[in-house]
């Protein structure tokens, strides 16, 4: 049996490469990590592939669109699609594109994940962090200022998760959240209740990436993270990492950007 395992993360396709090769000697696991090496490896293996496991977020890929690409070059060969988040949208043009399956990726607690230099799971960087609108920033960030409180405590809740596994479908505080679990825990413990899904936390009041404040959430149809200030966000990205800052963003792998929001509001 030979099998392409098509993702970008290289702890998810190694675990799941162990795994399949405890099927037997007789399977052989191509890997890619990215759609044009997965249409390459599809374009000489057309005739010898058996089945191709597919994550819809990889570089080079615009989700179902990509999808569609492969299933014309091998319409016969069974895909099961992987991710981390799927939500109903991502299951029906799946579906359409006559995938035989759509799968969660394993939780991040099923593998060997270790925290980045600094990360604490559950536990906010030794820095104060801040009280009423004011929030002190790990990493020697600074100290920025939230539109209100509500929104304040929200981003102190979210930051006291660094470190914190991914984990799909996750919203348990010290050991794992998905992205919109995240935060509807933060957000949540300051009363503001959201839904665990991250296309309808879109609420509130919209605002400009101009006007953009710590607390508002930054929203795609398949991807949420929070805006913490200095042009930071924080979000649980994927399976196999962890809750981190990175860089404010308005593109995630193909998904569609919605725009920004104050849920305090």
């Amino acid at each position: 049996m030979r099998i392409l395992i098509a993702d970008d993360h290289d702890l998810v396709r190694d675990t799941i490469e162990e795994f399949l090769k405890r099927l037997g000697d007789q399977t052989e696991v191509l890997q890619a990590s990215t759609l044009p090496e997965a249409m390459t490896l599809v374009t000489q293996q057309t005739d010898k592939l058996d089945m191709i496991l597919l994550d819809l977020r990889m570089p080079g890929m615009n989700g179902l669109a990509g999808l569609t690409a492969m299933r014309q070059k091998c319409p016969d060969v069974p895909v099961v699609i992987l991710s981390g988040d799927v939500n109903p949208d991502v299951v029906r043009g799946a579906l359409a594109a006559t995938v035989s399956r759509v799968s969660a990726k394993p939780p991040a607690r099923t593998m060997s994940v270790t925290a980045p230099a600094g990360a604490h799971a559950g536990t906010a960087p030794p820095v104060d962090p801040g009280t009423g609108v004011q929030i002190n920033l790990p990493s020697g960030l600074g100290t920025v200022e939230a539109p209100n409180e509500k929104a304040a405590g929200a981003v102190r809740a979210a930051l006291s998760q660094l470190g914190v596994p991914y984990v799909w479908g996750g919203d348990t505080p010290g050991k794992g959240f998905d992205c919109s679990g995240l935060t509807m825990w933060a957000y949540g413990k300051e009363g503001i209740h959201l839904q665990h899904f991250a296309a309808n936390q879109d609420v509130g009041q919209r605002v400009s990436e101009q006007n953009l404040a710590p607390g508002d959430l930054v929203v795609w149809d398949g991807h949420v993270a929070m805006y913490i200030g200095k042009g930071k966000m924080i979000e649980a990205p994927h399976t196999g990492d962890v809750v981190h800052i990175v860089p404010l963003r308005t593109s995630n792998a193909g998904d569609r950007f919605e725009g920004f929001f104050r849920p305090s509001t």
